[in-house]
């Protein structure tokens, strides 16, 4: 029978193969690109800041009623999680409707 370090050390009880670290790491690296990025941007006309939402998938929302640069970076850093996870459980919703 073969053992690694990890598994003398209790670490894994199963002997890993690259492929199953590689696995691994995909799925880790796929759960990593889920999330949003959120940019401060600021509005070419009124020059008022806005924050742009660009989804891993391409696509983006826009976000705006902001005074100051300082509100619309206080709303992500307080906000956007809340705001998120809304949006999420709307999607839900409309999939169990359907």
């Amino acid at each position: 029978m073969r053992f690694s370090p990890a598994m003398a050390a209790g670490v894994t009880d199963q002997l890993w193969e690259v492929s199953d670290l590689v696995a691994m790491l995909e799925r880790w690296e796929t759960e990593q690109d889920s999330e949003p990025i959120f940019d401060v941007d600021m509005h070419k006309i009124d020059g008022k800041p806005f924050v742009r939402v660009s989804f891993p998938d391409g696509k983006e929302e826009t976000i705006y009623g902001f005074n100051t640069r300082g509100d619309a970076i206080r709303w992500i850093r307080c906000e956007a999680v809340v705001w998120l996870w809304q949006r999420r459980e709307q999607a839900k919703l409309k999939e169990a409707a359907n």
